[in-house]
């Protein structure tokens, strides 16, 4: 029993450091939050506030200190009532004004690298990244409805349409990873993504695993 339990027991506390050693490539799954800069005058999205988000991210490293990746992100972006402004809702006697609201959806997709400034054993990885891909963003509609209060009419006030969009788009960005156990990872990161419909920030958490 013995002969077989060491050399088994040697086998598991080495095989996660071979695991390391040769990893080249990583999944990592997350989520985040999503500043919205395009709440003023702009052509989408101007009526909506700040999104939520669910990440995925599979990286190859083609060298120490440098990984190509392929992301994506879903995104849902929630109405701000004030954006619209008090007076696109009066209350008038005899009417009643109410706003009806969709959410917002985009979609993004992007290709990049990534360059770490520390060696790859390291226990906190700080990185920066840049990246090129597409937007795919699918607004909602916001309505503000007048009604008398018998019902007897009602006059509908239309400030977006649904619109279904994409663009180009190009995204910079810096983080850290953070070594967990074994090929775990932790990774924080903040980035600009720049098109020529939309503009904003994400700042995401997510959970890496190397193979």
């Amino acid at each position: 029993m013995r002969k077989i339990f060491l050399p088994t027991l040697l086998f598991l506390f080495i095989l996660p450091q071979i695991n390391l050693a040769q990893s080249k490539y990583g999944i990592s799954i997350g989520g985040g939050y999503i500043f919205n800069s395009e709440t003023q005058g702009a052509s989408l999205l101007q009526y909506w506030g700040h999104a939520y988000s669910a990440n995925i991210l599979i990286c190859y490293k083609i060298a120490d200190g440098t990984s190509l990746y392929l992301s994506s992100s879903y995104q849902k972006y929630y109405f701000d009532e004030s954006s619209i402004g008090a007076s696109a809702v009066p209350q008038v006697i005899g009417y009643r004004t109410y706003i009806s609201a969709q959410s917002s959806y985009v979609t993004e997709i992007s290709a990049g690298v990534k360059f770490y400034t520390v060696h790859s054993n390291a226990f906190i990885k700080p990185f920066f990244a840049a990246g090129i891909g597409a937007l795919f963003a699918r607004q909602g509609k916001v309505d503000v409805i007048s009604a008398m209060e018998n019902g007897s009419s009602e006059s509908i006030t239309s400030y977006a349409w649904e619109i279904n969009d994409w663009s180009t788009q190009l995204n910079l960005g810096m983080g850290m990873e953070i070594k967990l156990i074994s090929n775990f990872k932790l990774i924080l990161e903040g980035k600009i993504v720049i098109s020529h419909r939309l503009t904003y920030f994400p700042l995401t958490s997510s959970i890496k695993f190397d193979f």
